[in-house]
């Protein structure tokens, strides 16, 4: 059996590569599309029987869009197998994106014999033209002359054992990313053959430095996955990395036997130090009923949070300002002209580093005489290894109100490395400029140009000759009526922005929303958790209080502190814990008109409490 099998497998892969052709539209089609194309493997020198990648990439400025690809020449090369990936990068010029786009074709190739080969040329086929990549020497020595180089078959296979021979135990899979090791399944029994998890790489940012946020999806037999929607993160800067690999890769959980996959991966900077929530990310995976039918499920990743904190004070530079956060920060200055005829000098500053450098402002010198004004800042980013790289350039404009030698003095610039773990101060000098001639001053330009005054009138008039439109009765009627017709059309629109507000509180009232999920509930579309749900909104309707935001531990003293009834806050407490143990536990729920009372109890309490406070502002 082990000796048909790769035969079979190797058909297969070849027959499924041979009719290759990958349709990609990334972006809307631009009006303008330069195309570039490279071609590359991963290893110049093989030996027979070792695996090469061969990799065919496509970049673009403009709409990616890709009809077919190929290869090129392949002989004495066995196809394994293709894979596909996008990319992308963005620049932001003066406030316009630019959309910066690869596509990227990897076939592997099985060496077969000894000699130097070339492989290729391919080409991309994009609308309205063929695209040949450049052609790849490899060179192919026997097999034992150089190390073996690591065959992906032979992990598929190596279960494939002769007939009758007890396989030897094999150790606990470790993850291929650390951050997907858990150590228990959950015990929800929605989750008993899928879930999702999103897990930051740290838990303790300082405020502006880069989280990165991984998806990660587990089963015990890999479906088709999609992100349907990124993590909920309003406390923090989001920018996708992409996606990670989505290759499903073994992993043991508590000695089970399972998959998993890193879907993608967010860049996330929290904007403020606390506590900072993040959100579930929704992820569809297709599964097939016990009759074969396709089966699309959405599955939720439960919420978690990181804690955002300011980096040390001892040490930090005056100046510095909170969440500034770049490693490797560079600085650059130039200033041209250096001899000033017209009283005005441009001075160009250079930026780079590791995370976000769009935030940042060198600080100026201010001499006297010297006035600066920004009048260019672009900011272009790149995301290297799921890390945001970025550089700045900033133009300023360096008016001189008098002729002489000025000493512009040095940029300066203050960040916390989060690499080194320490504050970095990055100068450039701006050197000294010969002013000529000082700029022109516009108001006394302007007071020059003045216009003559009449000369003064000989006759005076009589009372009441209406002559002038100020002797006109309609005149100040207009006058009059003008201000009244402002105050009416803004007392007109303050009652449209009232009404338009109660509306929008009555369509986010989380009471309302409690009894929806009872709804939920009642339709059986997971009754458990819709329970919770409507168990937190009626409390956070009540008390302001979130017990998804609280641990069971602290609800008690939480709810105590409110003005609910002590008997209601017991039982609002067994009802959490009642439903977490027939989530995480498998014990049983209660029923949901159980649930829909207590609901109710909940929010007749808030009824009581409103009715006092509607009738004083009605008084008012």
């Amino acid at each position: 059996m082990r000796r048909a099998l790769p035969a079979l497998l190797g058909a297969a892969v070849v027959a499924l590569a041979a009719v290759h052709v990958q349709p990609v539209q990334a972006v809307p089609k631009a009006t303008h599309t330069t195309h570039a194309v490279t071609a590359k493997t991963d290893a110049s020198v093989v030996q027979v029987g070792d695996v090469i990648r061969y990799s065919l990439v496509l970049h673009t400025r403009g709409a990616l869009v890709v009809d077919a690809t190929s290869p090129g020449k392949l002989d004495d090369f066995e196809l394994l197998g293709t894979s596909s990936m996008p990319g992308e990068s963005i620049t932001i010029h003066n406030g316009v994106v630019e959309q910066s786009n690869t596509f990227t074709v990897t076939y592997r190739l099985r060496a077969k014999k000894p000699g130097k080969f070339q492989l290729g040329p391919g080409h991309f086929v994009v609308p309205g033209k063929t695209l040949p990549t450049p052609a790849v020497k490899v060179e192919v020595i026997p097999a034992g002359a150089a190390p073996k180089v690591h065959d992906p078959l032979a992990d598929l296979l190596r279960d494939f054992d002769e007939p009758m021979t007890e396989p030897e135990p094999k150790p606990p899979a470790a993850p291929v990313d650390p951050l997907a090791q858990l150590d228990s399944l959950p015990t929800d029994p929605s989750e008993r053959e899928f879930f999702v998890r999103v897990v930051p790489d740290e838990r303790r940012p300082v405020v502006g430095s880069q989280v990165t946020l991984k998806v990660f999806v587990y089963a015990r037999r890999p479906p088709e996955v999609m992100l349907k929607r990124p993590p909920v993160a309003t406390d923090f800067r989001i920018v996708s990395l992409g996606a990670v690999d989505k290759m499903w890769h073994p992993i043991d959980i508590g000695g089970h036997a399972w998959s998993y996959a890193a879907l993608e991966a967010f860049a996330a900077f929290p904007l403020r130090t606390g506590k900072l929530p993040i959100g579930p990310s929704v992820v569809g995976a297709g599964f097939s009923d016990m009759f074969g039918k396709p089966v699309e499920r959405d599955f939720d990743s439960l919420s978690t949070e990181v804690e955002s904190v300011e980096p040390p004070v001892e040490g930090r530079p005056p100046g510095y300002v909170l969440g500034d956060v770049v490693s490797n920060l560079q600085l650059t200055a130039t200033v041209a002209p250096r001899t000033v005829d017209d009283g005005h000098a441009l001075v160009t500053l250079q930026v780079s580093g590791a995370g976000r450098v769009d935030t940042l402002r060198p600080a100026l010198p201010t001499p006297p005489g010297v006035t600066w004004t920004t009048t260019n800042d672009e900011t272009h980013a790149q995301y290297v290894a799921l890390a945001v790289k970025g550089t700045r350039k900033l133009q300023i404009d360096a008016r001189f109100d008098r002729p002489g030698d000025v000493d512009l003095g040095e940029a300066v610039l203050h960040v916390w490395d989060p690499s080194k773990k320490e504050y970095a101060t990055a100068r450039a000098a701006l050197g000294t400029v010969i002013v000529r001639k000082g700029a022109e001053n516009p108001s006394a330009a302007g007071a020059s140009s003045a216009v003559p005054l009449p000369a003064p009138r000989g006759r005076i008039g009589r009372v009441g000759e209406g002559r002038t439109i100020a002797d006109r009765a309609w005149t100040w009627g207009l006058v009059a009526g003008a201000p009244l017709a402002v105050v009416l059309a803004q007392a007109g629109a303050a009652l449209l922005r009232r009404r338009r507000a109660k509306e929008s509180e009555r369509a986010v009232d989380p009471g309302e929303q409690a009894r929806v999920a009872l709804a939920e509930a009642r339709r059986g579309a997971d009754p458990i958790a819709a329970c919770v749900r409507a168990l937190d909104r009626a409390v956070e309707a009540t008390t302001s209080v979130r017990p998804r935001g609280v641990t069971r531990s602290e609800l008690a003293a939480a709810l105590s502190a409110t003005q609910l009834d002590r008997a209601l806050c017991d039982d609002l407490v067994r009802a959490f814990e009642a439903l977490d143990g027939a989530r995480f536990a498998g014990g049983a729920p209660p029923s949901v008109d159980a649930i829909e009372r207590l609901v109710e109890r909940v929010l007749s309490s808030s009824e009581g409490r409103r009715e006092p406070r509607r009738r004083e502002e009605g008084a008012s």
